[in-house]
């Protein structure tokens, strides 16, 4: 599930029912990667639900990584 249409507090919302390992960050604007990403960082989540959103679940959706 991508992001960026949600408010922060819809955001924790759906973190209650979705774990983070199958939620992505994003955006379908380049002017808006900044502000989607402050969102999640803003938000009161453990750093390793931060990292999934962020990073993790992209690298393993697209490929990636080590």
């Amino acid at each position: 599930l991508e992001l960026s249409t949600l408010m922060p507090n819809h955001v924790l919302e759906v973190l209650s029912h979705i774990p983070a390992s199958r939620l992505m960050a994003g955006s379908d604007l380049p002017e808006n990667t900044e502000v989607e990403f402050a969102k999640i960082l803003g938000l009161d989540i453990g750093h390793d639900v931060k990292r999934s959103i962020l990073s993790e679940t992209a690298l393993r959706l697209f490929g990636g990584g080590a």
